[in-house]
Formats: C-alpha cells, structure tokens, sequence
C-alpha cells in the first residue's frame, strides 16, 4: 500500500504490528487518544482497498479494549468531572471512527462481495458496541449512525447476505455469527430504551440483547399489526414504538417483534444481572404493556380530560403558571412555594377546585382537550384512558386532569384499538412531580421547557424536539439557563434531559 503522510506508519501490516507495539508503553488514555488519530486520518484516507479492510480489521481488538476499558472506568462518574466527560467521548469516538470506516468500504464497488459483506459485517458490529457507549454516558443518539445501519442492512439484503456466516477472530462478536443476527442485537438494545436505566442496568441490557437478538421477529410484510415496534429504513431514526394502533406497515418499514421475548422476561427466570423490578419493566415494555391491558377491571371509570402534544401541554402550562401567579399575588392562593422559583411552580394539590381553574386556563389558549374514560388497573406507575376521538401517537407527550385533583403530566407509552367498540385504549406512562414551565428564544421564535421537580437533587427537562447536546446549555428568558447533564429520551415528539439550573 502507499504511504500515507499523516500517519505515524506506512499502510502494511508489518509497520501497524510495530506501531501497535509502541502504544503498550504508553498510559491507556494517551494510547487510545493516538488511536482515535490514527482512525480519524484513515477515514479520510482515499486509497479505500481490500489492503484497507484487512487493517482496519486488526485495529479493531485494540479499539474495543480501549473502549470498553475506559468506559468501565469512567462510567460510574460521568456526571463528576470534566475528565470523565472527555473520556466518554473518547470512548464514543474510536468506535465511531472505526464505524464510518467500515461503512465507507462496505460501499466500495472495487471490493468483492465476500469483502463487502465483511465490510458490512464489521460496521454494525462497531455501531453496536458505540450506540452502548452513547447510552453509558446517556449522550444523545447518533443519527448518522442508524442512517448507515439502515443503509447497510438494504445493501445486505439485496446481496442476499442477511443470514450469511461470518468468520471472526474478535471474542465480543462470535455470539452474532451473522449480518442479520448483529443488526438484531443493535436494534433490540436500541428498542429497550436503555438510557431509562442505570449505567450498570444498561451494560446488562446490552448483554441480554446479545442473548436473545435472535429471537427478535423482524419483517417487512408482517400478517398481523400486533408487531409493537417498527424501523423505518428511510430516515436517520432509531427503531421506535409503533405511533397508532391497527395500522399497516409502510414502504421501507421493518416491523418488530419482541413479543417472544418478553414473556420470556415476565416469567420467574434470571435473566442477566437486573433486578426483578427491572427485569419486569423491560418485559412490560417489550410486550407493549400487554399485562396492563389485561389487567384493566370493569366498572366505574373516571371522566378526564386529555391533552396531546408538547405544544397545546406547555401552551396549558403556561397559562395555568399564569393563573397560579396572579392568584399568588392576589393572596388568593395559600401556596407557600419558594419564591426564587419565580413563581413558575404549578402546585394545584391544595387547589379546591382544580377542574375550573385547568378549564379556565385551557380557554385561554389554542389547545384543544379530548374527553375520556379513565380505567381501573392494578399499576400505579401507568394509566389507561378510553376514548373514541383521541388523535394521538404513542411516544407523545400528555396531560391529563379532572376535577379535584391536580394535572399529572405522561408519556404515551402504547395504543390498542378494539375494533368492535371503536374504541381506543392509550396507555401513559405518568410524570410525577411539580412542573415548571419556561420561555426559552430560538431561531424558529420562543420555544417552552417543562421542567420537573426542579428544587429535587434529580430535575429533568422536557424540550421540544431538536437537536440538543449533553452539557449543553439552554438559556431562558428569566436570565439562568437550563444544564442538560444527561439524555433520557429523544424522540419526533420530545427530548428528555436530566438537567441543573445556571445562574
């Protein structure tokens, strides 16, 4: 091969297996940060080659060592120091090099196809590995990332190489013997949400994707709508929950099924290293709350109003923290909230009639409420809402409310559609806390920030969804800004940071 200027070593093998050795003398960090270099330059490399290919896969152990050996180290702390945020980017970046390489000579007409496969093989296994770092460190995910996953498995499929063996000497990836096994395992990890989960909770989930990854039911024509979760292999999104209840797959969709798998989870089995409480969240999950929806009693049902959608719930919001100020200031309200919040707290428990003065505020704004049924179940964290003109998607944001009681804000985690009845039944997943709500100006005009429990040692923020960036700040009106310390969820819908307040 040609020598390459930039690098500390001539494109042979012989020369890497003596730059390679230079690096055991060197602190872990400084070695991985040449790493980083020397893959960050052969991205940019221009003689892409089945010489190429056959390095990059012997960089490939050093890499994921360094990776998972700094990440190990660091992720407990991420939230401490600047150097344990530096290092999570170190982490997230050599696997993300050594990612788009291989993606870049998956694409290379000039290899043969046992190559390219190889090429395509290699890129998912590295985009894996990467997409569990960005949810260590709760970084927001890359889209660029599931735009060339999703790329790739086309081009696998057209090759008819999906289910094809693969050979490798790489430990970490002999239980994903295949191109359609691995892209399985990325996508069951991803549909987990594991970012909802502790740091350790997430290095188990992702070992219990390894595990069951073939046991994922993925296809593109599915006989039925109870498939839960789809990918869409037109976009840069990550596999998500379906949005409606009974409707038909689109072009370029992949239906998934992870049905199989959480019932294995629901039964009385250890499964990797989770407790039984996460275990049974992560099956409720991949069952699509199918045990709630069992659970439901008939009877008395409890008339609600509901609200769909970050705009009309922080358009609510506003004119409710509106109502709560002028009642504050009229010595109307008893409520002894701190006053350094700017009176942006919304603390309706003691409100004697909460129904009217949420009804008052929705008047006064553009946001339209539909009326439903709340239904009896047996699961504090969840409700069910019955209703025939909801117009809503699941991974939305709510808000409910009725009379003598307070507006709990949610999440709408799952939709069921009873054909007979013309019924639908939403299921959220409920928000609990005091909400804040500010003003914070954008390019596109002032956007809203639904803050929760903001005066707890663990707020979080609702934004708008965007593009938002850990520690990254969001500077409100008032004259402090809002410090995103760690991504929750991100979606069409929202993105959920847990956060602090600058002054």
């Amino acid at each position: 091969m040609t020598n390459t200027s930039n690098l500390p070593f001539e494109l042979s093998a012989d020369a890497l297996t003596s730059w390679l050795d230079s690096l055991s003398s060197l602190p872990q960090f400084q070695a991985a940060h040449q790493l980083n270099q020397v893959l960050k330059q052969l991205k940019d490399e221009q003689h892409h080659s089945a010489e190429l290919l056959a390095l990059v896969i012997s960089l490939t152990p050093l890499t994921l060592h360094f990776s998972n050996n700094i990440a190990l180290a660091t992720a407990a702390e991420h939230n401490a120091i600047t150097k344990s945020r530096k290092a999570a980017k170190l982490c997230i970046q050599l696997l993300r090099q050594l990612s788009l390489i291989f993606c870049q000579l998956a694409e290379l007409s000039t290899l043969s196809e046992s190559e390219r496969q190889t090429a395509i093989y290699y890129a998912l296994q590295c985009i894996g590995y990467c997409l569990r770092c960005y949810s260590l460190f709760y970084e927001t995910t890359s889209a660029t990332l599931w735009e060339k996953s999703a790329s790739l498995y086309s081009l696998a499929a057209t090759q008819h190489a999906l289910q094809i063996n693969q050979t490798t000497k790489i430990a970490e990836f002999k239980q994903q013997p295949t191109i359609e096994s691995v892209i399985k395992r990325n996508l069951l990890f991803s549909i987990s949400s594991p970012t909802l989960f502790t740091s350790h909770e997430i290095s188990q989930i992702f070992q219990l994707a390894t595990e069951f990854a073939d046991q994922l039911v993925i296809d593109s024509a599915p006989n039925t709508f109870d498939f839960g979760f789809y990918w869409d292999l037109n976009d840069e999104l990550p596999p998500c929950p379906t949005r409606k209840a009974n409707r038909a797959l689109p072009h370029g969709f992949l239906a998934l099924d992870t049905q199989s798998i959480g019932k294995i989870l629901q039964q009385d089995v250890h499964v990797a290293n989770l407790s039984r409480a996460t275990q049974t969240k992560l099956a409720l999950h991949l069952t699509a709350y199918q045990p709630i929806f069992d659970s439901i009693v008939p009877g008395q049902t409890l008339r609600s109003e509901f609200l769909f959608g970050f705009k009309d719930v922080s358009e609510f919001l506003q004119e409710l923290n509106k109502l709560q100020k002028i009642r504050q200031l009229s010595g109307q309200s008893k409520s002894t909230s701190s006053t350094k919040r700017n009176l942006a707290l919304i603390p309706l428990e003691h409100e004697k009639n909460a129904f009217q003065t949420m009804t008052e505020a929705l008047g006064k704004t553009n946001a339209t409420s539909k009326g439903g049924n709340v239904l009896r179940i047996a699961h504090p964290s969840y409700l069910v809402a019955e209703g025939h003109a909801f117009d809503c998607s699941s991974g939305d944001i709510a808000m409910f409310y009725r009379d003598d009681e307070p507006a709990t804000l949610a999440i709408i985690r799952q939709q069921s559609a009873l054909s007979i009845s013309n019924v639908t039944h939403i299921l959220m997943e409920k928000i609990i806390g005091f909400y804040s709500i500010y003003t914070f100006k954008t390019t596109a005009g002032n956007q809203s920030a639904i803050v929760i429990d903001e005066d707890s040692d663990n707020p979080q923020v609702f934004l708008p969804p965007g593009k938002y960036q850990v520690e990254g700040k969001i500077p409100l009106t008032i004259g402090k800004s809002i410090h995103l310390t760690a991504c929750l969820e991100s979606n069409s819908f929202f993105a959920r940071f847990r956060c602090y307040f600058d002054l």
